[in-house]
């Protein structure tokens, strides 16, 4: 195995886990500990994880976020079954934007497969997600930020200011009763406020385990939001909280 695709294989396992010893490192890629220890300093150098004794961690464990792929495998059937429920506000021939994400990810994957649909997104997942056929999928060009895996930035930001959508799919880190819905980046703040701004229908897709859970940025009140589909663990007096916020809640049974 050349070193390029070696550092490469160990950049996926480190994101799928987060954490990685010297020891796993070994084991996984059946290396000897100085090459091990060649490719961490190659690596760090390029900031695609953090030295730490005994290993490396992923960027995204130390800013409080678990890497995407670490994400994809939290609560797999409640994305199911939100994303579900969530694709049916797209109608015919839609216009649609798919935030960047796990559960928007699970919304996407079961829109690309139809051919009325446009679709727009700054989710790098989508993207390689798409079928050989199917929807029309536009991307919001931008920087690469990778615990995300979506782009970002001025040039996505530009970019925003000229479309419009039918209806944008929203994901969040964490939610809060009375503030609404957040992030841990600021530049996920500024994307997700401007992709609102240019939609006719925001539906928000987060599993009811966010809630009373908020991040650290704060990016929109209950009431910028059109629909919240999530699943049934949120009480009722807590949706009806959210009802008389104008926001339309909509839960889905989670299979067992």
């Amino acid at each position: 195995m050349f070193a390029h695709e070696r550092r490469h294989k160990l950049v996926e396992l480190l994101a799928r886990e987060g954490r990685l010893t010297v020891g796993d490192i070994e084991q996984a890629l059946d290396v000897s500990p100085a090459t091990v220890r060649r490719d961490l300093a190659e690596l760090a150098e390029r900031g695609e994880l953090v030295r730490v004794h005994g290993g490396a961690v992923h960027p995204a464990v130390l800013h409080g976020e678990p890497p995407f792929q670490q994400r994809t495998h939290a609560a797999p059937q409640a994305k199911k079954a939100i994303a579900e429920r969530a694709v049916k506000f797209a109608g015919e021939d839609a216009v649609v934007y798919i935030d960047a994400g796990t559960s928007a990810l699970a919304v996407a994957q079961m829109l690309l497969g139809r051919p009325d649909v446009t679709l727009f997104t700054n989710s790098v997942p989508v993207l390689e997600a798409t079928p050989e056929s199917g929807a029309r999928i536009i991307t919001i060009g931008g920087n690469l930020d990778v615990p995300s895996q979506s782009l970002m930035g001025a040039l996505a930001l530009n970019w925003m200011r000229r479309l419009r959508f039918e209806v944008a799919f929203i994901g969040a880190s964490g939610l809060d009763a009375e503030e609404g819905a957040s992030v841990i980046s600021l530049e996920a703040v500024a994307m997700k406020q401007a992709v609102m701004e240019r939609a006719a229908n925001v539906v928000l897709v987060a599993d009811a385990q966010k809630w009373n859970n908020p991040a650290a940025m704060h990016f929109a009140e209950w009431e910028q939001f059109d629909v919240w589909v999530t699943d049934t663990r949120l009480k009722g007096a807590e949706k009806d909280a959210l009802t008389a916020k104008d926001v339309d809640v909509v839960t889905v049974e989670v299979p067992s």
